[in-house]
């Protein structure tokens, strides 16, 4: 693929190909959450835009990985990355104003804590924009990707055993690698801490001590999430969805949900975890 050529002679396009599958994933949440009844679940714990990244790709994984498991016939894995990559154009087409302008952070409006939160999740975002070092993701989770891509199938070879050991978080690599960016799958481990983030602001608005950021940087500075960031095993986004569930019951808010609501966000509970 002509692009995925220009990635191998000028490695800078293979973080800009992530970033653009990135966007292409929002836009995706942004149409997810476009029905209403989602917007008023997850409005409970954070502001939307900090969730569409994460459901659109747990909506992704829950339609696509058992047609990948089960399919024999059809290499879906082109078909998903050249998807994503569209939805990814045309976000910056909408919103190529708003991406180029550069928006003055103003850190004399926020908490000293919340500041050194904001950076440090920067760190960690540069951090998973760097080649993949990890042995874990050179040893299976990058060669059963390969073979994703190449055949649209999973690896079922008994000499490799690590390999038996991958599931859905493959996919997300393999997308990756249809373009020649080897980022992507870290790109979206680092995705789901933006979801935790809008957690995290929500309830610092709704605390009645509003400066509660220090208790999260210790989180954020864990040795684990420094580790899990900076490769693409696919472990922290779901680690992150599964908080996010944890947090649509036991995030203490006003709203309340009406019977359907409440079903459907069991429904959705649900479907994530088992993503």
């Amino acid at each position: 693929m002509f692009l995925t050529e220009l990635a191998n002679k000028f490695p800078f396009l293979q973080v800009l190909y992530s970033l653009i599958l990135l966007l292409g994933l929002y836009q995706i949440g942004h149409l997810i959450f476009k029905v209403k009844i989602l917007q008023n679940i997850f409005g409970q714990i954070s502001e939307i835009k900090y969730q569409k990244i994460l459901i659109s790709v747990n909506f992704i994984l829950l339609i696509f990985y058992p047609l990948i498991l089960f399919s024999n016939k059809l290499n879906i894995i082109p078909y998903l990355s050249v998807g994503i990559f569209s939805f990814g154009i045309i976000n910056i087409l909408r919103n190529y104003k708003r991406i180029l302008s550069i928006k003055r952070v103003d850190f004399l409006k926020k908490h000293f804590d919340e500041n050194i939160f904001l950076i440090i999740l920067f760190l960690l975002f540069l951090l998973s924009l760097s080649p993949n070092t990890h042995g874990d993701s050179l040893g299976y989770h990058f060669v059963v990707a390969k073979k994703l891509l190449l055949t649209g199938t999973y690896a079922a070879d008994i000499t490799h055993f690590h390999s038996l050991l991958s599931g859905s978080g493959e996919i997300l690599i393999a997308i990756g690698l249809f373009f020649g960016s080897e980022q992507f799958g870290s790109l979206v481990q680092f995705s789901g801490l933006i979801g935790i983030y809008g957690i995290f602001k929500k309830l610092n608005s709704v605390s009645k001590n509003n400066n509660n950021f220090y208790f999260y940087i210790l989180i954020l500075t864990s040795p684990v999430i420094l580790f899990l960031s900076s490769t693409a095993k696919p472990q922290l986004f779901h680690i992150c969805s599964t908080a996010v569930v944890f947090s649509l019951y036991f995030f203490e808010n006003k709203k309340i949900l009406s019977l359907n609501e409440k079903n459907l966000q069991i429904i959705i509970s649900f479907f994530i975890l088992i993503v």
